[in-house]
């Protein structure tokens, strides 16, 4: 398989061994090995073919849960004291 980049602001359409194929403006296309040179060699000179490059996914970023707060009584015996 291989990529085809249009270059133009045009919209690309063609039909190779009756099959129709069509590439937005600045857009691509992945296609088989055999339809992409034939597509270049025959029709049009000027698109950009190359190996489909791969995209990694995207790590799934997760917000980070508020840190739970409770609430306490805090009850002091007789004689204790806060130190401040």
């Amino acid at each position: 398989m291989l990529n085809i980049h249009n270059p133009t602001d045009s919209v690309l359409k063609v039909q190779i061994e009756g099959q129709s194929y069509e590439i937005g403006p600045r857009g691509d296309l992945i296609v088989s090995d055999l339809v992409a040179l034939k597509w270049k060699k025959e029709i049009h000179q000027f698109i950009e073919v190359s190996k489909p490059v791969e995209k990694k996914p995207e790590p799934e970023v997760v917000p980070e849960a508020e840190p739970k707060v409770e609430e306490k009584k805090v009850v002091l015996k007789k004689g204790f004291k806060l130190k401040k």
